[in-house]
């Protein structure tokens, strides 16, 4: 679960930083969020991040279970 380390207004509208088991993110609105609006947005930052990771650790996965062999450059029979 992401962290607030701080929200603020911005020239350009409204930032919110969060840490996410320390690595830290920063979401930007173009004005003030509801505190649903923030909260759901944190949410889908959250989940897209977990999903990129999921994927990284099975490409990962499968590359150290099914290591491609070396091409000699004779085709198989």
């Amino acid at each position: 679960m992401a962290t607030i380390v701080w929200q603020r207004a911005v020239a350009d509208g409204y930032n919110v930083t969060i840490d996410t088991g320390g690595a830290r993110h920063t979401v930007h609105f173009t004005s003030t969020p509801t505190t649903a609006a923030r909260d759901d947005a944190i949410d889908s930052l959250e989940r897209r991040i977990t999903d990129t990771i999921a994927a990284e650790t099975v490409v990962e996965s499968e590359e150290i279970l099914n290591p491609e062999e070396e091409d000699d450059g004779v085709p198989e029979q």
